[in-house]
């Protein structure tokens, strides 16, 4: 909670947290051409940021710094999720597991959705 307040517990070791104006705020400061993805891209390889995933990108620093400072204070490693929303965060973030995080762009979504094995996936 002291790197981002907005934060909402899901059992014992899984929580959602709300980065969008810490991510409004980095995109003032930050030049899309500059933005890269940290992690990786669920099935995708590698891709450009532009204007419609640039929050994304910023989103995907933003979890690596706090998966980085939670293991640099605690020493516990963990997974992350990327996407416009928290269902799909939670969806995609055990994609690659453990230790690592998953960023979903939104034209990848009905692909995830569509290779969930049953309604038991979806918290």
């Amino acid at each position: 909670m002291s790197y981002c307040p907005l934060v909402e517990r899901l059992g014992f070791d899984e929580n959602f947290m709300d980065v969008t104006e810490m991510v409004e705020r980095r995109l003032k400061e930050t030049r899309i051409s500059d933005l890269s993805f940290n992690g990786h891209i669920y099935k995708h390889k590698c891709v450009a940021v532009d204007e419609e995933n640039a929050r994304l990108a910023v989103g995907s620093v933003i979890a690596a710094e706090m998966r980085q400072a939670i293991f640099s204070t605690l020493g516990l490693t963990g997974c992350a999720g990327i996407a416009n929303n928290k269902l799909l965060a939670k969806l995609v973030s055990g994609t690659f597991k453990p230790n690592q995080q998953t960023t979903l762009l939104p034209y990848s979504t009905a692909e995830l959705m569509s290779s969930l094995t049953g309604l038991i996936k979806v918290p």
